[in-house]
């Protein structure tokens, strides 16, 4: 049988900065180096490889998870596949009609009314008007949206838009179902309804590449995925063990940061950046793995590189789909004149919580009182793990609480 999705050696390189006359200038430089009319064979470092050749196959009836994290490149891979953006080179052959659903409002026109962009979206799925028609019931149904299927989805909400571009795309019987992070918007019995229908309709014959941050999600549909980093395929097989690689890269990730550092988890002026952080428990030690109700240390080194009039560091800590903040941790490390070069050591403490078991993705923000980004670092550690202690009780409150403090070491 063949592959319904052949992905080839695909690239795909961005130009970083404005264009003008010294882009053009570049463009005759790559143009001699690929003809070997050029000494130097370096690569230019005003491009950014998103994906450095990829190469799977997906076969009908199949649900493949991409997992990575952000800025491995599986955001630039689905839109390549939805031909939304051309490879810089490889090719990727997609056998039979396909099915995107990358963002909120993939595929509508917002001044056409939900009943007409059903019908929009049939359409370009190659469907008759009495196909659609068939399974247009079933759509507004799914996605609950019956009172307002004759209002222009523009007055549609985030989620009102999700749930019908979900259903358009489950109903309307593609061949290919492409769903990006997008389901995360919707809220938990919908996102468990999505779940139940895409593996109905994988069971069909219908194959499915999902994206998500929810690794449970992810184990639940998926039973081969794929792990990205830096745009390259590192594993490919069984989901279990693709996730435990992913974790196990996650904590072998370096706590120490070059000052060059470029990706789409790190941005800021760089007035004052990260250098070190460490997670450590009541001991000393070092480790990202914590019983429930223990207190965690984040010790943390920033290097100033310009002087600056203070000093505000915010840590988030989130839930595992990186859609809501659980605990905010806000503290000014200092309100007077840090002069550059220098090095501040801090902890901040986190006395008191009641995480429940999982692992939850930190961000890490300096910056000043008005909002002027320094540094930050979006998921870019470790995650932090909470374990389950042998008196856990599920009655406990839901609503996460928090009491934390800071100690500033040297500056």
């Amino acid at each position: 049988m063949e592959p319904r999705i052949e992905v080839d050696c695909i690239s795909k390189t961005y130009r970083l900065g404005s264009l003008g006359f010294g882009s053009f200038l570049n463009d005759l430089r790559s143009v001699a180096k690929k003809f070997r009319l050029s000494g130097n064979p370096e690569k230019d470092s005003n491009y950014f490889e998103a994906l450095n050749e990829v190469s799977f196959q997906v076969s009908p009836g199949e649900a493949l998870g991409i997992i990575g994290h952000n800025g491995a490149g599986k955001s630039t891979l689905l839109k390549i596949l939805s031909r939304i953006t051309e490879p810089s080179s490889g090719k990727a052959i997609l056998r039979g009609k396909v099915a995107s659903l990358l963002e909120v409002g993939t595929g509508f026109h917002p001044d056409m009314t939900g009943r007409e962009n059903i019908f929009l979206n049939g359409t370009f799925l190659g469907l008759s008007k009495a196909e659609i028609k068939e399974s247009f019931d079933s759509i507004v149904e799914f996605a609950h949206v019956e009172q307002f299927i004759d209002t222009p989805v523009k007055r549609y909400s985030s989620g009102m838009f999700v749930r019908l571009a979900f259903a358009v795309a489950a109903h309307l019987n593609p061949d290919i179902l492409i769903v990006d992070e997008v389901l995360a918007v919707g809220d938990l019995a919908f996102q468990k309804k999505c779940m139940q229908k895409m593996q109905q309709v994988s069971e069909s014959g219908m194959s499915i590449l999902f994206v998500s941050h929810n690794l449970q999600m992810i184990k639940k549909l998926c039973q081969r995925s794929i792990l990205l980093e830096k745009g390259q395929i590192v594993k490919i097989g069984k989901t279990s063990d693709v996730i435990s690689s992913y974790m196990r890269s996650k904590e072998q990730l370096s706590l120490k940061f070059d000052a060059d550092y470029r990706s789409e988890r790190r941005r800021g002026v760089g007035f004052a950046r990260f250098n070190q952080i460490s997670y450590h428990d009541c001991e000393g030690n070092a480790r990202s793995k914590f019983k429930m109700n223990e207190k965690i240390t984040f010790c943390i080194e920033i290097i100033t590189t310009e002087k600056i009039a203070s000093l505000r560091i915010l840590i988030l800590i989130r839930n595992e789909s990186q859609q809501d903040n659980i605990i905010s941790l806000e503290h000014d490390a200092c309100d007077s004149e840090i002069l550059g070069g220098k090095k501040v050591n801090l902890k901040i403490n986190l006395d008191q919580h009641n995480l429940m078991p999982g692992s939850y993705p930190i961000y890490f923000w300096a910056g000043t009182a008005d909002h002027l980004h320094f540094d930050v670092l979006d998921d870019l550690l470790p995650p932090l793990q909470i374990s389950e202690e042998n008196n856990y009780s599920k009655t406990q409150n839901s609503l996460c609480q928090s009491k934390s403090s800071i100690e500033l070491i040297t500056s």
